[in-house]
Protein backbone atom coordinates (compact mmCIF):
# COMPACT_ATOMS: atom_id res chain seq x y z
CA UNK A 1 0.00 0.00 0.00
CA UNK A 2 1.98 3.03 -1.23
CA UNK A 3 2.44 5.82 -3.59
CA UNK A 4 2.76 6.12 -7.00
CA UNK A 5 2.88 9.42 -9.32
CA UNK A 6 0.27 8.66 -11.63
CA UNK A 7 -1.26 10.80 -13.75
CA UNK A 8 -3.90 11.85 -11.92
CA UNK A 9 -1.49 12.55 -9.04
CA UNK A 10 0.97 15.04 -11.06
CA UNK A 11 -2.58 16.67 -12.75
CA UNK A 12 -4.21 17.21 -9.23
CA UNK A 13 -0.63 17.99 -7.67
CA UNK A 14 -0.92 21.42 -6.11
CA UNK A 15 3.25 22.07 -6.70
CA UNK A 16 2.00 21.31 -10.71
CA UNK A 17 0.62 24.71 -10.34
CA UNK A 18 3.72 26.45 -8.55
CA UNK A 19 5.58 29.25 -9.03
CA UNK A 20 8.99 30.62 -8.08
CA UNK A 21 8.21 32.25 -4.58
CA UNK A 22 5.80 28.80 -3.52
CA UNK A 23 9.12 26.35 -4.71
CA UNK A 24 11.43 28.68 -2.73
CA UNK A 25 9.17 27.85 0.13
CA UNK A 26 9.17 23.97 -0.62
CA UNK A 27 13.01 24.35 -0.27
CA UNK A 28 12.90 26.18 3.40
CA UNK A 29 10.63 23.23 4.63
CA UNK A 30 10.47 19.95 3.05
CA UNK A 31 13.71 18.32 3.32
CA UNK A 32 13.92 19.29 6.97
CA UNK A 33 10.33 17.30 7.36
CA UNK A 34 11.95 14.15 6.07
CA UNK A 35 14.64 14.51 8.17
CA UNK A 36 12.83 14.63 11.30
CA UNK A 37 10.46 12.05 9.95
CA UNK A 38 13.71 9.67 9.49
CA UNK A 39 15.01 10.69 12.77
CA UNK A 40 11.55 9.85 15.03
CA UNK A 41 11.03 6.69 13.24
CA UNK A 42 14.67 5.57 14.34
CA UNK A 43 14.01 6.87 18.05
CA UNK A 44 10.62 5.15 17.67
CA UNK A 45 12.40 1.49 16.39
CA UNK A 46 14.96 1.42 18.83
CA UNK A 47 13.06 -0.55 21.87
CA UNK A 48 11.30 -2.84 19.39
CA UNK A 49 11.54 -6.18 18.02
CA UNK A 50 13.26 -6.48 14.13
CA UNK A 51 10.59 -9.23 13.75
CA UNK A 52 7.38 -7.04 14.61
CA UNK A 53 4.94 -7.45 11.94
CA UNK A 54 3.41 -4.42 10.28
CA UNK A 55 -0.42 -5.17 9.33
CA UNK A 56 -0.39 -2.03 6.86
CA UNK A 57 2.47 -3.60 5.11
CA UNK A 58 2.66 -6.45 2.33
CA UNK A 59 3.39 -9.05 5.00
CA UNK A 60 6.69 -6.83 6.06
CA UNK A 61 8.35 -7.06 9.16
CA UNK A 62 9.45 -4.25 11.08
CA UNK A 63 13.01 -4.87 9.21
CA UNK A 64 11.89 -5.21 6.03
CA UNK A 65 9.84 -1.77 6.57
CA UNK A 66 13.12 -0.04 7.92
CA UNK A 67 14.60 -1.86 4.53
CA UNK A 68 12.18 -0.13 2.23
CA UNK A 69 12.75 2.95 3.95
CA UNK A 70 16.65 3.07 3.90
CA UNK A 71 16.04 1.75 0.01
CA UNK A 72 13.71 4.59 -1.20
CA UNK A 73 15.73 7.12 0.52
CA UNK A 74 18.82 5.32 -1.73
CA UNK A 75 16.96 5.27 -4.66
CA UNK A 76 15.81 9.20 -4.23
CA UNK A 77 19.65 10.26 -4.03
CA UNK A 78 20.07 8.36 -6.96
CA UNK A 79 17.05 10.05 -8.66
CA UNK A 80 16.33 6.23 -9.90
CA UNK A 81 12.74 6.82 -8.99
CA UNK A 82 10.84 5.62 -12.36
CA UNK A 83 9.07 2.73 -10.07
CA UNK A 84 8.18 4.54 -7.60
CA UNK A 85 6.51 2.61 -5.01
CA UNK A 86 4.95 0.04 -7.06
CA UNK A 87 4.90 -3.60 -5.72
CA UNK A 88 8.00 -4.80 -7.53
CA UNK A 89 9.85 -1.92 -6.47
CA UNK A 90 9.27 -2.04 -2.57
CA UNK A 91 9.83 -6.07 -3.06
CA UNK A 92 12.69 -5.50 -4.86
CA UNK A 93 14.21 -3.45 -2.29
CA UNK A 94 13.12 -5.57 0.84
CA UNK A 95 14.47 -8.76 -1.37
CA UNK A 96 18.05 -7.31 -1.94
CA UNK A 97 18.44 -6.19 1.87
CA UNK A 98 17.05 -9.70 3.30
CA UNK A 99 19.62 -10.69 5.79
CA UNK A 100 21.06 -6.96 6.80
CA UNK A 101 21.35 -6.29 10.03
CA UNK A 102 19.39 -3.18 11.57
CA UNK A 103 22.44 -1.54 11.84
CA UNK A 104 23.56 -2.27 8.25
CA UNK A 105 19.70 -0.85 7.50
CA UNK A 106 19.90 2.79 9.53
CA UNK A 107 23.46 2.98 8.03
CA UNK A 108 22.49 3.41 4.77
CA UNK A 109 19.26 5.56 5.64
CA UNK A 110 21.59 7.31 7.38
CA UNK A 111 24.30 7.59 4.83
CA UNK A 112 21.68 8.50 2.08
CA UNK A 113 18.78 10.90 3.61
CA UNK A 114 20.81 14.32 3.36
CA UNK A 115 20.66 13.57 -0.73
CA UNK A 116 17.45 12.34 -0.48
CA UNK A 117 16.40 15.52 1.54
CA UNK A 118 17.91 17.82 -0.80
CA UNK A 119 15.39 16.34 -3.10
CA UNK A 120 12.17 16.66 -1.50
CA UNK A 121 13.49 20.28 -0.79
CA UNK A 122 13.36 21.29 -4.87
CA UNK A 123 13.05 18.01 -6.88
CA UNK A 124 12.49 20.08 -10.11
CA UNK A 125 16.68 20.87 -9.56
CA UNK A 126 17.22 17.48 -9.73
CA UNK A 127 14.89 17.14 -12.72
CA UNK A 128 12.33 15.21 -10.99
CA UNK A 129 8.64 15.73 -10.99
CA UNK A 130 6.99 18.34 -8.26
CA UNK A 131 5.35 15.39 -6.50
CA UNK A 132 8.57 14.28 -4.91
CA UNK A 133 8.34 17.46 -3.07
CA UNK A 134 5.96 15.61 -0.78
CA UNK A 135 5.98 11.97 -2.16
CA UNK A 136 8.91 10.94 0.34
CA UNK A 137 7.35 12.89 3.61
CA UNK A 138 3.72 10.88 2.73
CA UNK A 139 5.77 7.58 2.24
CA UNK A 140 7.95 7.95 5.60
CA UNK A 141 4.80 9.38 7.84
CA UNK A 142 2.88 6.99 7.00
CA UNK A 143 5.03 4.51 7.88
CA UNK A 144 5.74 5.49 10.96
CA UNK A 145 2.13 5.72 11.44
CA UNK A 146 1.98 1.69 10.80
CA UNK A 147 4.28 1.37 12.99
CA UNK A 148 3.01 3.07 15.51
CA UNK A 149 -0.20 1.49 15.29
CA UNK A 150 1.35 -2.25 15.24
CA UNK A 151 2.10 -1.67 18.48
CA UNK A 152 -1.49 -0.40 19.61
CA UNK A 153 -0.70 3.06 19.90
CA UNK A 154 -2.67 5.76 18.03
CA UNK A 155 -1.52 7.26 15.06
CA UNK A 156 -1.02 11.25 14.54
CA UNK A 157 0.05 13.94 12.16
CA UNK A 158 2.31 16.38 13.14
CA UNK A 159 0.34 20.08 12.21
CA UNK A 160 4.04 20.58 10.32
CA UNK A 161 4.08 17.77 8.11
CA UNK A 162 0.00 18.13 7.45
CA UNK A 163 0.86 21.49 5.94
CA UNK A 164 2.85 19.83 3.21
CA UNK A 165 0.76 16.57 3.18
CA UNK A 166 -3.01 17.70 3.51
CA UNK A 167 -2.91 20.22 0.50
CA UNK A 168 -1.52 17.43 -1.47
CA UNK A 169 -4.86 14.98 -0.33
CA UNK A 170 -6.96 17.70 -0.82
CA UNK A 171 -6.08 18.28 -4.53
CA UNK A 172 -5.68 14.18 -5.08
CA UNK A 173 -9.01 13.27 -3.66
CA UNK A 174 -10.42 16.68 -5.47
CA UNK A 175 -9.15 14.96 -8.77
CA UNK A 176 -11.31 12.19 -8.19
CA UNK A 177 -14.38 13.46 -7.25
CA UNK A 178 -14.09 15.19 -11.05
CA UNK A 179 -13.08 12.39 -12.21
CA UNK A 180 -15.76 10.31 -11.16
CA UNK A 181 -18.33 13.14 -11.93
CA UNK A 182 -19.51 13.14 -8.72
CA UNK A 183 -21.07 16.47 -6.95
CA UNK A 184 -19.16 18.66 -5.24
CA UNK A 185 -17.87 16.85 -1.50
CA UNK A 186 -17.11 18.84 1.99
CA UNK A 187 -14.63 17.27 3.93
CA UNK A 188 -14.37 19.06 7.50
CA UNK A 189 -12.00 18.11 10.72
CA UNK A 190 -12.62 19.74 14.03
CA UNK A 191 -8.76 20.93 13.85
CA UNK A 192 -10.17 23.18 10.89
CA UNK A 193 -9.48 21.34 7.61
CA UNK A 194 -12.53 22.61 5.34
CA UNK A 195 -12.22 21.35 1.75
CA UNK A 196 -15.48 21.41 -0.67
CA UNK A 197 -13.77 19.50 -4.00
CA UNK A 198 -15.26 19.56 -6.56
CA UNK A 199 -17.22 22.76 -7.13
CA UNK A 200 -19.07 25.16 -4.55
CA UNK A 201 -22.00 23.21 -3.82
CA UNK A 202 -21.87 19.62 -1.68
CA UNK A 203 -23.40 16.74 -2.42
CA UNK A 204 -22.55 15.15 0.86
CA UNK A 205 -20.03 16.21 3.87
CA UNK A 206 -18.23 14.08 6.06
CA UNK A 207 -16.72 15.05 9.47
CA UNK A 208 -13.82 13.16 10.68
CA UNK A 209 -10.62 13.91 12.49
CA UNK A 210 -7.34 14.94 10.69
CA UNK A 211 -5.76 11.91 11.55
CA UNK A 212 -8.55 9.72 10.42
CA UNK A 213 -8.58 11.57 7.08
CA UNK A 214 -5.12 11.31 6.69
CA UNK A 215 -4.93 7.38 7.64
CA UNK A 216 -8.00 6.96 6.00
CA UNK A 217 -6.99 8.58 2.78
CA UNK A 218 -3.61 6.55 2.50
CA UNK A 219 -6.12 3.02 2.80
CA UNK A 220 -5.00 2.55 6.80
CA UNK A 221 -8.86 1.98 7.42
CA UNK A 222 -11.42 -0.36 6.18
CA UNK A 223 -14.43 0.47 4.31
CA UNK A 224 -17.08 -0.29 7.21
CA UNK A 225 -14.66 2.55 9.34
CA UNK A 226 -14.47 5.50 6.65
CA UNK A 227 -18.76 4.76 6.30
CA UNK A 228 -18.83 5.01 10.04
CA UNK A 229 -17.92 8.72 10.17
CA UNK A 230 -20.23 11.47 10.22
CA UNK A 231 -21.98 11.84 6.18
CA UNK A 232 -24.33 14.15 5.79
CA UNK A 233 -25.56 12.95 2.54
CA UNK A 234 -25.51 9.37 0.16
CA UNK A 235 -21.74 8.80 0.88
CA UNK A 236 -21.58 5.38 -1.18
CA UNK A 237 -20.42 7.34 -4.27
CA UNK A 238 -17.58 9.48 -2.17
CA UNK A 239 -16.39 5.58 -0.74
CA UNK A 240 -16.25 4.34 -4.58
CA UNK A 241 -13.30 6.90 -4.76
CA UNK A 242 -11.87 7.82 -1.07
CA UNK A 243 -8.85 5.30 -1.48
CA UNK A 244 -8.38 5.80 -5.48
CA UNK A 245 -5.30 6.09 -6.92
CA UNK A 246 -2.59 3.67 -5.75
CA UNK A 247 -4.65 3.13 -2.67
CA UNK A 248 -6.71 0.13 -1.80
CA UNK A 249 -9.30 -0.44 1.04
CA UNK A 250 -7.86 -2.77 3.37
CA UNK A 251 -9.39 -5.79 4.76
CA UNK A 252 -12.21 -5.73 7.35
Amino acid sequence: RHEHVSEGEARASPSSRTGTSARARIRAVNGHRYLAAHDRIVTLVAPLDDGLVIPATPGWSLLDLLAHLAAAAHDLADRDVEDWSLDEWTAAQVALRRGWTRAEVLAEWAEHAPAAARVVDDPAVAGLDEAFARMPIIDATGHEGDIVEAIGGRATIDAADWAIIGPHREAMLGYLVAEAGLAPLRVRTPEGDDWTLGGDVPGATVELTRDELWRSLMGRRPRSVVEAYSWTGDADAYLAIWVGGTWSWPEE
